[in-house]
């Protein structure tokens, strides 16, 4: 990014937002869940060594979220917070470790708009004609035409549509994808597509919840926690599935992690069967 910065930013209406990787959002999402990941271990008893170098690498993490200017993370942020509140054993002081990371990370937002790029806060503040980003219009232009389809146009049809470009709603304004996969699944495959869609992201969040529960470790906590709010986050904003690879890799790794908090529960209850119980 510092070599090559012109060729990975995205200047618009005054908005700079940097693009090194060929995706804004998937960029995000990663540093996010490492963030996130970073901030749990800083919690945990570590060497100073590890310590120093989870604290750079997590401010390289912040740091490229605040650079790709995607307020998909702050939804994200969100979620995470109000699942790691519902499954949390010690209510309390979940509360209290909360307020302190949403000071530190305002803190930090503040320093980074006032020193370095306020990009992220005009997107915020809506420094642009259209707060949206074109979502609002093309959502409406999508449902409309899935009213006139009701079993679907066919998966792909959004795609094809577009191949040849986007034609124009009114004005300068142009057709964007349905940034939601329960609006694009429904376009596309009617009823049975927004069901699948409904059902496959309830399953994972369910899992990722119950998890959270069965768990004592809090990295594999933070893990699946922080992917399902990510999956609930893009699912709603963004075209979650149609990044095919980005999508497979995380709930893959969110699977494992499952899988490994059950071995966890599971030793745990055959530990506890064993054990005398006192008279």
């Amino acid at each position: 990014m510092v070599s090559h910065g012109g060729g990975s930013a995205r200047d618009y209406e005054g908005i700079v937002r940097y693009d090194p990787t060929g995706s804004v959002v998937m960029h995000s999402s990663l540093s996010l869940i490492h963030l996130l990941l970073a901030a749990t271990r800083l919690g945990q008893p570590i060497t100073d060594r590890a310590r120093l170098a989870t604290v750079a690498l997590g401010a390289m993490s912040l740091s490229m979220v605040f650079f790709t200017a995607t307020r998909t993370a702050l939804l994200t942020v969100a979620l995470f917070a109000i699942l790691d509140l519902a499954t949390s054993p010690r209510p309390a002081l979940a509360w209290r470790r909360l307020g302190a990371a949403l000071l530190g990370l305002g803190l930090a937002f503040a320093g980074w708009t006032l020193a370095i790029n306020d990009s992220f806060y005009l997107r915020l503040a809506g420094g642009q004609d259209d707060f949206t980003s074109g979502r609002w219009s093309s959502l409406g232009y999508w449902l409309a035409l899935a009213g006139d389809h009701p079993w679907g146009l066919g998966l792909g049809a959004v795609r094809e549509l577009l191949a040849d470009g986007r034609p124009a709603l009114g004005g300068t304004e142009l057709l964007e994808w349905p940034h939601n996969e329960l609006v694009r699944f429904y376009v596309e495959a009617g009823p049975p597509g927004l069901l699948f869609v409904a059902l496959l992201l309830a399953l994972l969040v369910r899992r990722a919840m119950r998890a959270a529960r069965a768990t004592d470790d809090p990295m594999l906590r933070a893990l699946v926690l922080a992917i399902a709010a990510d999956l609930i986050a893009e699912t709603l904003l963004q075209n979650l599935l149609n990044a095919v690879y980005h999508a497979t890799v995380l709930i893959l790794i969110l699977c494992l992690a499952v899988a490994s908090a059950r071995r966890e529960r599971a030793a745990g209850q055959a530990w506890a069967s064993q054990c005398p119980v006192p008279a």
